[in-house]
């Protein structure tokens, strides 16, 4: 009897749902610790959605939700890619003395990355010190972070998701069009250029100390692949300063000081590598902040789907619109998994 009980009941599968999302983890550990961490935004962003898809068909959700929603995403940073090389092709100079200039003007003629890098980098010839180790993850963070911060607000429901891609969008597409328009060198190719002192650009050293100089190449690597005159604004900055902007509503003071700790770091940490000026990473800031205010009014006028989310997340009910009760997550109890909120 026993047996004809146990055969009439369903096969419990629940227990290989965390084992196959830590199988997973882990390859994405390791493919890290072998080759580096991606800096190639498409591919990070690629990690990003099939993480997603995965937690989302064990939890028995629609992955067609997953790619509906992320691909515009993948449009927009294809797009930003081809923007290398638009300044030449446009015959639009790109600004060199001009930003140094203004940097030196509002220090009393001096360029903050060339004064810390002189101050700073005196050990024998140019060989990496213990602190590198933090400027270079949190140099390296930008490529990663503003994706997981945006695969959580996905994962909270459809106000939290249209709350994080509306500001994330318009601070790149803005940023996307300045870059176009405005062309700016970096403090190290200004350098290269006479027209400052020395910099050198140190942003990867961190991982020489660590044994990970696959790392530092992709680092190089992945810089030498990008928009070389895509400085100001900071879009590094920028998307640090949306940490704290997405995240400031409804926190205490310690949770507050914590988040505007990140674009702090972030925003020394380019000045000292001679990846930004200062007047870049203010830049970045204030573009955060107007876009932040742009989309806030526009919400509090009814435009969109979902206004600002409240700590209640909505969801989509069953007849697909935007609710603000029953929250369901992709996981509760650690990796249980259930179904993503997505898809209701």
């Amino acid at each position: 009897m026993a047996d004809e009980a146990a055969a009439g009941r369903p096969l419990n599968t629940r227990w290989w749902r965390p084992v196959a999302l830590a199988v997973w983890i882990a390859a994405a550990v390791g493919l890290v610790v072998a080759r580096g961490v991606p800096l190639d935004t498409l591919q990070v962003l690629a990690w990003v959605v099939a993480t997603l898809a995965l937690v989302t068909a064990l939890g028995g959700g629609r992955v067609r939700r997953v790619f509906v929603d992320w691909l515009p995403l993948a449009g927009l940073l294809f797009v930003y890619g081809l923007t290398r090389g638009a300044a030449d092709a446009l015959g639009v100079p790109v600004h060199v003395a001009s930003i140094a200039g203004i940097e030196s003007a509002l220090f009393g003629g001096e360029v903050p990355t060339v004064w810390l890098q002189e101050h700073l980098y005196r050990h024998p010839p140019w060989t990496a010190v213990w602190w590198e180790v933090p400027i270079t993850v949190v140099y390296v963070s930008h490529f990663v972070v503003p994706y997981v911060v945006g695969a959580w607000h996905w994962t909270r429901g459809a106000a939290r998701w249209l709350f994080w891609s509306r500001r994330y969008v318009g601070v790149t597409v803005t940023a996307l069009a300045i870059f176009i328009l405005v062309p700016a060198a970096p403090p190290w190719m200004a350098a290269r250029l006479d027209v400052i002192g020395p910099v050198q650009r140190t942003a990867g050293r961190g991982w020489s100390l660590l044994g990970v100089d696959v790392a530092e190449r992709l680092i190089d690597t992945g810089q030498a692949s990008v928009n070389l005159v895509a400085a100001m604004p900071s879009l590094h900055a920028a998307h640090a300063a949306l940490v704290p902007a997405l995240f400031w509503r409804g926190r205490g003071r310690t949770t507050r000081i914590a988040l505007l700790a990140y674009p702090a770091a972030m925003g020394f940490v380019l000045v000292v590598t001679g990846e930004h000026y200062v007047v870049d990473v203010l830049a970045g800031f204030a573009l955060v902040a107007a876009v932040c205010w742009a989309c806030s009014r526009w919400e509090a006028r009814g435009g969109g789907d979902a206004v600002r989310p409240s700590r209640r997340t909505a969801t989509r009910g069953s007849s697909g619109g935007v609710r603000s009760r029953g929250r369901r997550r992709p996981w509760r109890c650690g990796l249980r998994l259930v179904t993503s909120p997505r898809d209701q």
